[in-house]
């Protein structure tokens, strides 16, 4: 029923924010307690590639398209590895809610590289959008403050690695579209192994 599926949908849609956000803080709290930033990483997506490898017979779908080990690699990169080791580097400098609003403004990007290349229409709500995200960005990570320069958490190297991450993020958004990669259970599992790997 239409009803069941919409429920289930949201369901979905609410775990894995609840479980995307809670790993900023949680990696804040290893990074705390000594754990090297790189190999966090590592170990967690290494880790996350064998759930996702374990649960394939379960979600996975009979019509879900295999992707080439290629394309993985590629896209895994940038979207495993180039995302989530700046991040855990920047998380030894900056608050959790910083890194994470900042890292979500790969979806800024990839609106505005849409619409600059005439992909995405520009209407007046979608550059009132864009606007609002900048600036909500600016106050969030706090960019216009003059940093000190013997301060780590004052220097904004942490917003910079965050925004390396989103652009890193934009670019294996757009590489996905460009080689029409539909994702699936098996491409979340490559692509993860990929980024733990590297």
């Amino acid at each position: 029923m239409p009803g069941l599926r919409n429920a289930g949908f949201l369901t979905l849609i609410m775990l894995s924010t609840l479980l995307m956000g809670s790993s900023f803080p949680s990696a804040a709290v290893l990074l705390s307690a000594g754990a090297d930033p790189l190999s966090l990483v590592s170990i967690r997506f290494f880790v996350a590639s064998l759930v996702a490898w374990s649960l394939l017979g379960f979600f996975a779908t009979s019509d879900e398209k295999r992707v080439s080990w290629n394309k993985a690699c590629l896209i895994g990169f940038f979207q495993t590895f180039g995302v989530m080791a700046p991040v855990h580097v920047a998380l030894e400098s900056e608050a959790p809610p910083v890194v994470a609003a900042t890292v979500f403004s790969n979806v800024l990007m990839v609106a505005g590289y849409e619409m600059f290349t005439g992909r995405r229409q520009t209407t007046p709500a979608l550059l009132t959008a864009i606007a609002l995200g900048i600036g909500g960005l600016i106050l969030v990570t706090n960019l216009l403050a003059m940093p000190s320069s013997d301060d780590l958490k004052g220097s904004h190297l942490g917003v910079f690695l965050s925004l390396l991450a989103a652009l890193s993020w934009t670019l294996a958004t757009l590489l996905s579209k460009h080689l029409k990669v539909a994702g699936g259970w098996r491409f979340n599992a490559q692509q993860m192994l990929v980024g733990a790997v590297c």
